[in-house]
């Protein structure tokens, strides 16, 4: 008891403060921290998915190279097969049949090339608008909540002008 008097502590100065802190501490668990672990849980799992997505596109190019390959290889044999008719045919016939197989082999290199381009293009861009879109959405409701109007405009356009 001297101890404490000793100190200067006053009891009911010393309840009181664990009264407020306990208040203080309920009142910041319930606004801030279980609102912003709900947030942040959110932005996880959009995340997550944007990471899937990612992976599906990916898996989704792979494949289209694995059949771009076939191709190529088909058509490496078709040519082969050609040419060794052509041969034995005529030497004349051979030359042109050459030609055109060489021709057509590159023609569908190219054109699958091409294809295999577009289609990665479209898949990454879509990935984007997706990834862009679901970001926009939680970022729009937790500024709706917590930021003036004012603001909400400056955040949104330094976070497109980010994005772009």
């Amino acid at each position: 008891m001297e101890l404490i008097k000793a100190f200067g502590l006053d009891y009911k100065l010393l309840l009181a403060n664990l009264i407020n802190f306990v208040i203080l501490f309920f009142i910041l668990k319930k606004i801030l921290y279980t609102p912003l672990l709900n947030f942040i849980n959110d932005r996880t799992k959009k995340i997550e998915e944007g990471v899937r997505n990612a992976q599906e596109a990916q898996h989704v190019l792979k494949v289209a190279q694995q059949k771009h390959e076939h191709t190529l290889i088909d058509a490496r044999k078709e040519a082969s097969e050609i040419i060794e008719k052509a041969k034995s045919a005529a030497e004349a016939q051979a030359n042109s049949m050459i030609e055109r197989t060489k021709k057509e082999t590159a023609d569908l290199f190219e054109k699958a090339k091409l294809d295999i381009d577009q289609e990665r293009k479209q898949m990454m861009q879509s990935a984007k608008k997706e990834i862009a879109s679901a970001v926009i959405m939680v970022a729009e409701k937790v500024l709706r909540e917590r930021i003036t109007p004012e603001k909400e405009t400056t955040m949104l356009n330094e976070n497109l002008n980010d994005l772009h």
